[in-house]
């Protein structure tokens, strides 16, 4: 899971709980732990928490349910302008929409506000303008940056200002009511990245990559759109892309290109509706393009994109699922969690998700004398050993290491029962503690 989710999914607990923070009690001491939150707009966990109320397995289904009724929308919109349908393409072929589809980030809900107001802007009835200044305003419970694409199509079309502000503020009503209710904080801000010029070298070769490549020269297509829709779209992409460049998160740095290109190319996923449309237009002029036989290499472009993310996606997971696998088979009894790679709070939130158990049945330490007491309360457990090391050898030579098992030795029966190395960057040991 992306750390983001992790952070929906305790919100959606509190929204169904009535809770104002995600707490566990240690198992060994018994004091009660904050768990820190990322604070993200209440909107997408409030979603979230309506569909794991109905089934909890639905949240993992939302992102496809967004994409879906999205594509829907749009599909409306180009045959309302008698636009090639083909132009949908430039929703299949956008690398990081594969990806995140799969996730319950905010930018897929953020899709889809953006392709009903979309849908609204072009339908272009005069009842709908409130209704598209009301979703501007909504969307910001679920990402700030949706106004920025949103507002210029509200007001382009409104036909009374003051009644579109009314609906505006309407909206925006429901990020201030969900603070308060998730965090006693209204105004709350999340703390976050911060933004400046310095970021623009390295933020303009990533967005150049995703405006070039994974939307093929799409700033082309704008070319062929129409005045009447050309000033919103062009405000609401400039501002949207100028405030990108200056944000300070670069996934490129932290993740190499290629992960860093997907992980950044994410926030344009609430942009794709427009890109849609442009293409639309863009391919309409274009005759070679109209015909009906250039459908058959843009499926296949389609299908084998898909099948490379899934087969990706695959090998990313495989570790994952290999610790999950060892935890569920090995967790059975109270389990100590020893972490010699300061790791803990990130295994901390993986363990239920890894398990289907609660942090009840398990007991974090990181001192000594929280290890001998972990030791005195349980006759039989298991004990979990996470080293930083790439290989089981390397790790059994790890001082630390070898200096918990003497101490476990000294006073208990100990049998390594399972081992793995996790994506060759740390190890993990469980072993089998009973009373001498």
């Amino acid at each position: 899971m992306i750390t983001d989710e992790i952070s929906y999914y305790f919100q959606l607990q509190n929204w169904l709980h009535g809770n104002t923070q995600s707490t566990i009690v240690d198992a060994v001491s018994g004091t009660t732990h904050s768990l820190i939150e990322g604070h993200y707009p209440p909107g997408t966990s409030f979603i979230l928490s309506i569909l794991y109320w109905i089934h909890s397995p639905l949240i993992y289904f939302s992102g496809l349910m967004y994409l879906l009724v999205s594509i829907f929308l749009l599909y409306k919109c180009l045959r309302k302008l008698k636009l090639p349908i083909i132009s949908l393409s430039a929703i299949y072929l956008f690398l990081p929409l594969l990806f995140i589809t799969r996730t319950t980030m905010s930018e897929m809900p953020s899709l889809l506000l953006v392709s009903i107001g979309t849908y609204l802007y072009l339908v272009n009835n005069a009842k709908y303008y409130f209704w598209l200044a009301f979703i501007a305003g909504l969307s910001v419970a679920f990402r700030e940056t949706n106004i920025l694409l949103l507002a210029p199509l509200a007001f382009f079309i409104s036909k009374n200002y003051v009644l579109s502000a009314i609906a505006f503020l309407a909206g925006l009503s429901f990020r201030f009511i969900g603070y308060y209710i998730l965090t006693n904080s209204p105004l709350l801000i999340k703390e976050g990245y911060p933004f400046g010029i310095e970021f623009l070298p390295d933020t303009f070769i990533v967005y150049a990559i995703v405006l070039l490549i994974l939307l093929p020269l799409s700033p082309l297509w704008f070319t062929k759109v129409p005045r009447l829709h050309l000033l919103p779209f062009t405000i609401g992409l400039l501002s949207f892309l100028g405030l990108h460049l200056v944000y300070g998160y670069m996934a490129s740095v932290y993740s190499g290109y290629t992960s860093g290109v997907i992980l950044n190319g994410r926030f344009w996923i609430p942009a794709l509706p427009i890109f849609v449309v442009a293409l639309g237009y863009f391919v309409s002029s274009k005759s070679i393009l109209k015909e009906s036989w250039i459908a058959v290499p843009v499926v296949a472009i389609i299908v084998l994109t898909n099948l490379s993310v899934h087969h990706r996606s695959s090998q990313k997971q495989s570790d994952y699922i290999q610790f999950s696998k060892i935890l569920k088979s090995t967790s059975k009894d109270q389990l100590t969690f020893i972490d010699l790679n300061s790791r803990t709070p990130i295994f901390r939130y993986i363990y239920p998700f890894a398990t289907d158990r609660t942090w009840s049945d398990i007991n974090f330490v990181n001192d000594s004398q929280h290890i001998s007491q972990a030791f005195e309360k349980y006759g039989t457990f298991q004990v979990a050993i996470l080293s930083s090391e790439s290989t089981i050898a390397q790790s059994n030579r790890n001082t630390q290491f070898n200096s918990i098992l003497i101490q476990l030795k000294e006073k208990h029966c100990v049998a390594n029962i399972n081992e793995l190395c996790l994506n060759g960057n740390y190890c993990l040991n469980i072993y089998e503690v009973k009373q001498q």
